[in-house]
């Protein structure tokens, strides 16, 4: 059988999911700022389809900016997963 937790672990785990959320949104933030600085530096303010030569640049450039979102998303998703988890096994009093 699952170890059942206390009330303060999944507080601390609603806390951890939260923290993950913030992190995911500075990351989106930080990605939309990457695509809009490579936006000024390379003069190309029209819009352009994906899988282009310029899109191809662009995710190029903004690529590190990228990869922290999808870390930043799957480290929310995976805490999000262990609070349901904890919460659905039951409370330990």
């Amino acid at each position: 059988m699952a170890q059942l937790k206390t009330t303060k672990e999944i507080g601390l785990m609603a806390i951890e999911v939260h923290q993950c959320m913030k992190e995911r949104k500075l990351a989106k933030m930080r990605l939309k700022e990457a695509y809009i600085r490579w936006a000024h530096n390379t003069k190309t303010f029209h819009h352009f389809q994906r899988e282009s030569p310029e899109w191809d640049r662009m995710m190029a450039a903004t690529d590190p900016e990228f990869l922290a979102l999808e870390e930043a998303k799957r480290r929310e998703r995976n805490a999000a997963r262990r609070l349901e988890r904890a919460i659905s096994q039951g409370v330990r009093v």
